[in-house]
């Protein structure tokens, strides 16, 4: 899948995204809505994580780009752990089935949010910059 519109096709004058008529999608969610494709998503993943076969490696899903817990919660069945450091992406990051959690983030590491260290060192999440592990 490549191009500007992967995962969408256009027929008939009618717009799908993985196969599923958009019209349909916003009439069940409602306006606006963002409509992600799930087999991109899968096939990015996917491409990343063999790219790096040669090498142990874990990816983790920076929360900060997108929120959308359905998006966390598919790349957590690929295998992805997530990287949240704000309080509300922590939410999401455990809404999406429990992930992994690696805090990445200056503020969070430093301490300068003692509020949110204290989240993450209560639920046993790991810090990347080396102050904690």
């Amino acid at each position: 899948m490549s191009g500007p519109m992967a995962g969408f096709s256009f027929a008939q004058g009618r717009a799908f995204g993985d196969g599923v008529e958009l019209r349909d999608i916003a009439a069940r969610a409602g306006t606006p809505v963002y409509v992600y494709s799930a087999a991109v998503i899968r096939e990015r993943y996917q491409l990343l994580d063999r790219a790096f076969t040669r090498h142990p490696h874990r990816l983790h899903y920076a929360i900060k780009a997108n929120a959308t817990t359905a998006v966390a919660a598919l790349l957590r069945e690929l295998g992805a752990g997530a990287d949240a450091n704000s309080g509300g992406e922590i939410e999401v990051a455990l809404r999406a089935v429990r992930a992994q959690l690696l805090a990445a983030g200056a503020d969070v590491a430093v301490g300068r949010h003692h509020h949110q260290r204290r989240i993450h060192l209560d639920r046993g999440h790991r810090f990347l910059q080396g102050l904690f592990r």
